[in-house]
Formats: C-alpha cells, structure tokens, sequence
C-alpha cells in the first residue's frame, strides 16, 4: 500500500510538486480506501490534501461526483463517473488482466 502511494507520488511530483493539484482515485476497492485511510496518516499534510480516494459503492459514488463536479464541467466527466461525456474511459491493460472494469453507466 505505501508502496503504491510512493509510486504515485513519485511519478506526480517527478517535474515540480507544486504541479499536482489533486490525485483522485475513483472506485477503489474497499481494502484500498481502508488500507489508505490507516496510511494516509504517515504523509506529509500537503500531500494527504491532495489525494483523494472514493470506494467503489453509492455512498462513495456520491461523494466522488459532487467532488468531480466541483472543479469540473459536467460534459468533461465521463458518464461512468457521473457525468454526461461520451468520452471513452480506458482501462489500463494491467487492470483488465485483472478483471477489473468500468462500473455501467446510469
């Protein structure tokens, strides 16, 4: 877990940490979002501020929408995500190994 938080961090900041605005994850597994809310507390504060993880599931979903849209035109969202772009979301070929996909659209 704190591993692929470095990872992340590690590629986000690779040019200019003041560059990253906000790393979202949407639809994370539970085990994730429980796992980083244990970890979370182990970064530095500016960081933590900027991450955010929303699990997969309604209470989540609702969270993660009203925070995409907050900074985000509904035509730029995907409607996976609660949106209404027909922008396709592509899944990383490693997530499809792992048959992982896309939640439907509403």
């Amino acid at each position: 877990m704190l591993a692929l938080l470095t990872c992340v961090r590690a590629r986000a900041w690779r040019c200019s940490p003041e560059a990253v605005d906000s790393i979202v994850l949407l639809n994370a597994p539970s085990v994730f979002s429980t796992l980083y809310a244990m970890v979370q507390t182990w970064l530095d504060p500016v960081t933590r501020s900027k991450i955010k993880v929303y699990a997969h599931g309604k209470k989540d979903r609702a969270r993660a929408e009203a925070y995409l849209k907050s900074f985000m035109d509904d035509a730029a969202i995907p409607k996976e995500f609660g949106g209404s772009s027909d922008a396709e979301v592509a899944v990383p070929l490693h997530a499809k190994q792992a048959g992982i996909t896309l939640p439907s659209s509403r």
